[in-house]
């Protein structure tokens, strides 16, 4: 069962253990997903790509993103419309949104 997705441009492995261990890593907040995920999950459960890094700009992965949750609509995620909040928010209006990087959509699974 998908429990939660998301995107980044880093590595599976270092999303994973960046997510398994953000209480102890400076700078990293609790989400509502990383404190579900200690909670319940342990060393449980697998981290995986459903849309493997390609080059691409924040506002398209979180298109794919936002269709991927509506899709599989995981208990874990708060926001079901990643790309409308960035807007919302002015994320994409940051020279860095436009840059081509290599970018994926993964998930946590059970």
């Amino acid at each position: 069962t998908i429990r939660y997705i998301g995107s980044s441009a880093k590595k599976l492995q270092v999303l994973e253990h960046n997510h398994r261990n953000a209480s102890n890593i400076p700078g990293y907040s609790m989400t509502h997903f990383r404190r579900m995920l200690k909670e319940n999950h342990g060393k449980e459960g697998t981290f995986r790509w459903l849309v493997k890094p390609f080059l691409c700009t924040l506002m398209e992965i979180e298109k794919m993103e936002g269709e991927l949750i509506r899709k599989h609509m995981p208990e874990y995620n708060q926001d079901y419309h990643p790309e409308k909040s960035s807007e919302e928010r002015g994320r994409y209006g940051d020279p860095k949104a436009s840059e081509l990087r290599y970018r994926g959509v993964y998930c946590f699974e059970v």
